[in-house]
């Protein structure tokens, strides 16, 4: 009873206001209550509604990402960028899209364009050293994985992949010291 009031309020408000700020949060309950066509349709109504608010397309490419509809949710960041040109985060998702798509040196631009613009960004860290590691160049991949490390101690696959690539070059103490980090 209460989700749905909640609900219809959401709805009263957005009919009312009509501002992105509602709409931001009504799709943050409908994800918490798990109402994903209702997020989906909510976010892709929030994109016609506010054509210059750069989230509102992120928020639409990421589900739409997480659903595999990858080409679809290229494009809804690049929409993103047109309005936010040096908009990181968006970098780090093309990069991610790019990958899925086995366009490994598109992804690996995008992830140096997000880091360029913010370098912070330890995904794009990390997304860069499976590229190296792929690519079997070790110690890149070492050094992408060694900065995604600092930035996310927490980060075990960053340690994981560290040890593998200390190991790849021969230092077997470093491999089985950040092998235990992870």
């Amino acid at each position: 009873k209460i989700k749905n009031s909640m609900f219809k309020d959401f709805e009263l408000a957005m009919k009312k206001y009509k501002t992105y700020q509602i709409m931001d949060e009504a799709q943050y309950w409908y994800e918490h209550f798990n109402e994903k066509d209702k997020r989906l349709k909510l976010l892709e109504q929030e994109v016609i509604s506010f054509p210059k608010y750069d989230y509102g397309y992120y928020n639409l490419a990421k589900e739409l990402y997480f659903n595999n509809q990858y080409i679809d949710s290229e494009k809804l960041f690049k929409r993103a960028l047109q309005v936010t040109p040096d908009y990181a985060d968006v970098y780090y998702w093309l990069g991610r899209i790019n990958f899925d798509l086995l366009r490994k040196t598109m992804s690996e631009k995008m992830f140096l364009k997000s880091i360029e613009l913010d370098g912070s960004q330890q995904e794009s860290y990390y997304w860069l050293g499976k590229i190296a590691f792929e690519q079997k160049d070790y110690k890149k991949a070492k050094e992408m994985f060694y900065q995604a490390s600092e930035l996310d101690p927490e980060d075990s696959y960053s340690f994981y992949w560290l040890g593998k690539s200390y190991y790849e070059l021969k230092d077997l103490n470093k491999a089985e010291f950040y092998a235990k980090k992870s």
